[in-house]
């Protein structure tokens, strides 16, 4: 499988995910949702339908409105940072099972959007994530393509 069709499978499972949590959350209105996060309910659909990834900015908003926890969270941005960087390979070959979440250390992130701002944290212009230690952060990026090259099919 190239990286290009391991992408598409990983986005159109994180919408689902993404979908489930909104079932979980009672299904609120798409509007009652957008009037609280200050996202479009088009935008939630386009979430949901799995075609594109969202932005971090966006989840993150969405998954505090659904009620997760921090430690959630941090799990969920695991992920959609190696969606992100799934997407980077462009179509090499790859073997799917070494996409397991990479392990993010609570402490090296933080919230994003009005969160980030009590949090005095930095967005990466990489990939989004607000981020407290900038230096862990992008030895991370510096690392990601290596990491993918050895396990590479």
């Amino acid at each position: 499988m190239n990286a290009e069709q391991q992408h598409r499978k990983m986005v159109m499972a994180f919408g689902g995910d993404l979908k489930d949590e909104y079932i979980g959350a009672g299904k609120p209105s798409y509007r009652k949702i957008s009037d609280t996060i200050s996202y479009s309910p088009a935008t939630i659909s386009r979430a949901f339908a799995g075609k594109t990834l969202p932005q971090w900015p966006f989840v993150d908003a969405f998954l505090r409105y659904c009620g997760r926890s921090e430690e959630e969270i941090v799990q969920w941005r695991g992920r959609w940072a190696t969606i992100m960087k799934v997407a980077s390979l462009g179509d090499a070959e790859i073997n799917p099972d070494i996409f397991a979440p990479p392990a993010v250390d609570p402490d090296d992130v933080a919230p994003t959007g009005k969160h980030a701002k009590q949090t005095g944290s930095r967005e990466c212009q990489r990939c989004g994530v607000a981020v407290l230690n900038t230096e862990v952060h992008q030895q991370w990026h510096d690392e990601a393509p290596r990491l993918t090259q050895i396990h590479a099919v």
